[in-house]
């Protein structure tokens, strides 16, 4: 034992300056460390957003042309902001349309759709539903779409996408299809002359 103390005693250990260049080092790799972790984390989390509104997109074509391949009665507003049918699976007036931010089907479980009586435009369902559920649709993203066109035995969706909102810059779109192409099985009714 006495011999392992001598042998320690007259051993070197390190200088100050070597300690201090360690201590250095050892700061400078824990900086670039440091700061790739929030760079990595953002670049996660535009993935995972990509990824979801991929996902959110894909939901919606499905939903939308589900809805509208098999409707009667398809009717485009003179604006193109929403249209209305008769549901294909249950015969219900229904109706696909943005209202408070959301995509939604609106459904009356009558003959007809309620009316505003001043303004004409629908109102007053007996049922909504979101186009893709609220638990889909994270806090930073959303549904949208332009317009909805009337084509010869079809409809045409334009501009649906997938938004991520921003608190300090206009929202911005993440996923989306300039136009969507929606065949009908049933026959659209016709404006006679």
């Amino acid at each position: 034992m006495k011999a392992a103390l001598k042998k320690l005693a007259g051993a070197r250990g390190f200088t100050l300056a070597e300690t201090l260049i360690c201590i250095l080092i050892l700061l400078m790799v824990a900086g670039i460390v440091g700061g790739a972790i929030p760079a990595a984390s953002k670049a996660l989390t535009k993935a995972v957003d990509a990824s979801n509104a991929q996902v959110l997109l894909s939901t919606a074509i499905t939903v939308i042309r589900n809805e509208l391949s098999t409707a009667t009665n398809v009717e485009v507003s003179s604006d193109g902001s929403y249209v209305t049918y008769n549901s294909g699976t249950t015969g219900s007036p229904s109706m696909i349309c943005k209202q408070d931010g959301k995509v939604e089907i609106w459904t009356w479980y009558g003959y007809e759709i309620t009316r505003n009586a001043e303004t004409k435009e629908p109102a007053n369902p007996s049922a909504t539903r979101p186009v893709v559920s609220d638990q889909a649709v994270t806090k930073n993203l959303y549904l949208d779409y332009s317009k909805f066109v009337e084509g010869n035995g079809s409809i045409e969706l334009q501009g649906l996408a997938v938004m991520m909102k921003s608190m300090v810059a206009e929202d911005k779109k993440v996923a989306g299809r300039d136009s969507m192409l929606i065949r009908l099985v049933a026959v659209m009714p016709t404006e006679e002359p």
